[in-house]
């Protein structure tokens, strides 16, 4: 019969208990940050007709937890816009909003609207940011207003890089076709 000292006995078990202990905490840590993992969606909304048609751009925190923003990155034509700052008032959709006002469209009745976002905000959980909007009071045709949803959909792309508040599981959000353009990595 093999017999263990009380001695060793008492070692072993105090071992597993903090084997067991460590690996307790390593879970716990990560079921918090699976907790609060962010997940952004973009939307767009479009209303070709009545008094005011309107294309409004933006995106829509549906994770579990906060989404910080890492980066914000706007491109228009292929080309990244520069920050306009200008008596407090900033935008990332100077060239954007330029290449608007030359569509042929009455520019009195075109309005646009930039709620651009920085790195460093938070987009809290069930909260939308838009990003950008065009107005246009007084359409003549649905079809009038559609030369100005085409360049937007054309030649616009945004990129949101955000990452849960732990700074961890960071991911991508995309507006626009051009996938070339997006950032190599977020973070």
């Amino acid at each position: 019969m093999i017999r263990i000292d009380k001695d060793y006995a008492a070692l072993g078990v105090a071992f597993i208990a903090v084997l067991l202990t460590v690996w307790e905490g390593y879970e716990f840590r990560h079921h918090n940050r699976t907790a609060v993992m962010p997940s952004l969606s973009v939307y767009s909304e479009r209303n070709f007709s009545g008094e005011n048609a309107f294309i409004e751009l933006g995106i829509k925190s549906v994770g579990l937890g906060p989404a910080k923003v890492t980066s914000f990155d706007v491109y228009f034509n292929n080309k990244k816009e520069r920050v306009f700052q200008a008596n407090g008032f900033t935008t990332y959709f100077e060239q954007t909003m330029n290449a608007l006002q030359h569509t042929g469209l009455d520019t009195a009745s075109l309005l646009t609207m930039d709620g651009s976002i920085k790195k460093g905000d938070l987009v809290p959980t069930g909260s939308s940011v838009n990003l950008f909007t065009v107005r246009y009071n007084e359409p003549k045709s649905g079809q009038e207003f559609r030369k100005v949803t085409a360049i937007l959909d054309e030649k616009l792309d945004v990129f949101v890089c955000y990452c849960s508040v732990y700074e961890d599981h960071c991911q991508l959000a995309h507006i626009g076709k051009n996938d070339k353009l997006a950032p190599k990595q977020c973070g």
